[in-house]
């Protein structure tokens, strides 16, 4: 039987296993353990007589089962070499269809992060429940059906000379990110009313003349991937932007590889929307030009009229989002993990965060448009669900369209540079403790000795944090 299949096949057999009772069980099946994985290396697939017809949960099932995980891993391209070159196809399966399971449904990966819940040792993580005994990852069919999982190709990933996943869930070196606010102020921005009940926001075309100095600032960085925030992108704008990366090619001193270059009302790239509506679409793009990844946002934002006294926005009453709603999540996988964009309040809606926990996401892009971000704002506090659960570090970005500084009002620090970026990551080398608020969550703001620059210059100063 196809290994992967089988896997699968074994796992939601025994999914709902209490974890003490797999705990009882792990010995009693070690040995069938290995002998699973030396038949699956030498034949690449899984002799019948290990898998009946109607598999129980007992304890020589769940050592089959610890047998494919360890003989699957053979597969990743994170390994070195194949064990075996009879499982060769696996690879050429994952590669192709980001998944290594054929006939059964829902989605085989391999895990790339952890939970940041603590451990009693080092790299050992507490058993609570059936995941925590494997090294693949299983998505079900229902969160898979609208997970779509893109493998990079080579000369399109980030850099391997530093950064580079590996096989036993090491952490990694972070990640240099530079975020640009590119948004100055509010005339930045174009509001178009929609109908008696609607709003739709995007970039004004003025943007363009601002983009070479962007680029030329994120190459200076020394920042390896960057982001732009939400409302800073249309279609002339990706022309744009795809345009000047071809025509400057990335100079020697910049290791700059991915450019999130923001989201709006983009048709040009990407399917085709859900609706008449416009999508809010983000996009990521290669230094060189070559486009990465798209993805729309999932629940436009509704402006009441509180909120609208706030950003000093008038819509002539409470508004919602005029938006295609994307019903989509696409992940890229990549040499340093798994990424991911949510758009704005997508962050904080459970079911998108169920996606990003099931699918075992690493590296999380949230562009949004929003008030003075902080260490407590809601941004920071749905990012942590997302860090806990499931190991994913996630990147911020905001503009300053809204709040250069923070408003006097707000209890965090009133009347300072407003943080454009929070950084919401697992705390390295801090296994035995449970993470506090402030461990979590970092913030980045135009420097102080800065702050009196003007606000276009402001907007085109990167922020820079370890991801």
């Amino acid at each position: 039987m196809d290994p992967a299949d089988a896997f699968v096949r074994l796992y939601d057999v025994l999914r709902w296993c209490p974890a003490g009772r797999l705990e009882q069980w792990w010995e009693q099946g070690e040995d069938i353990a290995d002998r699973v994985c030396s038949d699956v290396e030498s034949t690449g697939d899984l002799p019948d007589r290990w898998m009946p017809e109607n598999p129980s949960a007992t304890p020589e099932y769940f050592g089959v089962l610890r047998g494919l995980d360890r003989a699957l891993r053979n597969a990743d391209q994170a390994a070195d070499a194949l064990t075996d070159r009879q499982l060769g196809y696996l690879r050429t399966r994952w590669r192709l269809t980001g998944r290594l399971n054929d006939k059964t449904n829902g989605i085989l990966l391999f895990r790339r992060a952890r939970a940041a819940r603590p451990s009693t040792l080092p790299g050992v993580p507490v058993v609570q429940a059936l995941d925590d005994f494997l090294q693949l990852l299983r998505v079900p069919d229902h969160r898979s059906s609208h997970i779509h999982l893109t493998q990079l190709p080579e000369g399109l990933d980030l850099p391997a000379a530093e950064f580079g996943y590996t096989r036993d869930l090491e952490p990694l070196p972070p990640l240099p990110i530079a975020q640009l606010p590119l948004l100055a102020e509010m005339d930045d921005l174009h509001w178009e009313l929609q109908g008696p009940a609607y709003y739709q926001v995007g970039p004004q075309d003025h943007l363009r003349l601002h983009l070479r100095a962007a680029l030329e600032a994120l190459d200076a960085s020394n920042a390896v991937v960057a982001i732009l925030p939400e409302a800073s992108l249309n279609d002339a704008l990706v022309e744009e932007w795809q345009n000047l990366l071809r025509d400057n090619p990335r100079p020697e001193h910049s290791r700059l590889t991915w450019i999130l270059v923001g989201t709006g009302p983009v048709l040009s790239v990407g399917g085709q929307p859900s609706s008449d509506r416009l999508p809010n679409r983000a996009v990521l793009l290669h230094r060189r030009g070559d486009f990465l990844l798209t993805q729309d946002k999932q629940h436009g934002f509704t402006f009441t009229t509180d909120q609208q006294t706030e950003y000093g926005v008038d819509l002539g009453g409470a508004r919602a989002e005029h938006i295609a709603e994307g019903t989509d999540l696409s992940l890229l996988e990549a040499r340093h993990g798994r990424f991911g964009i949510l758009i704005c309040e997508d962050l904080n809606w459970h079911y998108q965060q169920g996606d990003i926990i099931e699918a075992g996401v690493t590296h999380l892009f949230v562009p949004v448009l929003a008030a003075a971000m902080w260490d407590q704002s809601w941004q920071a506090t749905a990012a942590k669900v997302l860090v806990m659960e499931a190991g994913t570090d996630i990147a911020v970005s905001n503009g300053l369209a809204i709040h250069r500084y923070v408003p006097a009002a707000y209890a965090s620090a009133p009347n300072t540079p407003a943080p454009t970026l929070l950084v919401i990551a697992c705390v390295p080398d801090k296994h035995d403790q449970w993470p506090s608020h402030a461990d979590l969550v970092r913030t980045y703001a135009c420097p102080a000795d800065e702050a009196t620059k003007s606000a276009r210059d402001d907007a085109l100063t990167p922020r820079i944090a370890d991801w």
